[in-house]
């Protein structure tokens, strides 16, 4: 996997930080529009679920193959439901719960919000003690 050159400085900070056992709980990627924020993102949560060693995720262990499909049980993606322009409170709190799981295939549990901004108040409201006070295998 390659990402655009400049987000390289970001993946490699993300690398170290995970080497050394030094991953905070929570990310955020910021940026401009159509800077790869996402691809940024969506590499990062499958390096999170893979369970090789490699820069990269490897592709092919069975969390990388449950995550290509969509259906890895510690990975959890909350995004504005079709035809919404907001994440809902009831999102934050199915979230809360799958992230209280034990894992299964991974060391961690993994969400990822895409876009964060699109949380109303109270959804927002619900992750922020989460986020305050974490569980100890949630990214």
């Amino acid at each position: 996997m390659s990402l655009q050159p400049w987000l390289e400085p970001a993946w490699s900070q993300f690398g170290q930080q995970l080497t050394r056992d030094r991953l905070g709980h929570a990310l955020l990627i910021h940026g401009a529009a159509g800077s790869g924020k996402r691809a940024l993102a969506e590499a990062i949560v499958a390096r999170l679920v893979c369970t090789g060693d490699g820069e990269f995720a490897c592709g092919a262990c069975r969390s990388c193959r449950l995550f290509a499909s969509g259906a890895h049980p510690d990975f959890t993606r909350i995004e504005p439901e079709e035809g919404k322009h907001v994440i809902r409170v009831d999102q934050a709190r199915e979230l809360l719960a799958r992230l209280a799981l034990t894992t299964s295939f991974s060391n961690r549990k993994v969400a990822l919000i895409v876009p964060a901004e699109l949380m109303n108040k109270n959804a927002a409201n619900a992750l922020l003690k989460n986020l305050e006070e974490p569980p100890g295998h949630a990214v």
